[in-house]
């Protein structure tokens, strides 16, 4: 990762091998701390693709689910098994250092005032909908329509 990166931890994620097993017997071996033990765990991919190829609206995405550091760890690994791929990357890198992280605008007491009490109901409906505005881009509209549809499937259930 020579030109890459100067911190060791990003450099050490690089030499790992993406195997959930190896980096928890590193971190153990190496008797690094939980946070980095965290960071490095975080770097390894799983159910939310992060890769060099993405658009921007599948890495904000990917932003909103596991966080800016997750997120720039995973390019730069990325980055650094295709050296070619620099300026994807730091483009990708460039979004993530710049991009705001939108806070989820609709709230349990929004689901009461539509006659929704406390319930496991309640939360598969907040899940599906918040799942719904991170894979449609965050928009500012559309939510509560979607969020009447949803308590309505969800009546009908």
């Amino acid at each position: 990762m020579v030109g890459i990166s100067r911190d060791p931890l990003l450099r050490l994620s690089a030499l790992l091998p993406a195997d959930a097993e190896t980096v928890r017997a590193a971190t153990a071996a190496l008797r690094l701390s939980n946070a980095q033990k965290a960071r490095l765990m975080a770097a390894l991919p799983d159910e939310v693709t992060v890769d060099l190829d993405m658009t921007p609206a599948a890495a904000r995405a990917a932003l909103y689910q596991i966080g800016r550091q997750a997120f720039r760890d995973r390019i730069e690994r990325a980055w650094a098994m295709d050296l070619g791929q620099g300026e994807t990357a730091g483009a990708l890198i460039a979004l993530a250092d710049h991009w705001v992280r939108p806070e989820f605008p609709i709230g349990g007491a929004d689901l009461k005032a539509m006659g929704l009490g406390p319930s496991p109901r309640m939360g598969r409906v907040l899940a599906q909908l918040e799942a719904w505005w991170v894979a449609h881009d965050f928009p500012e509209t559309g939510l509560e329509e979607q969020l009447a549809a949803l308590v309505s499937k969800s009546d009908r259930a």
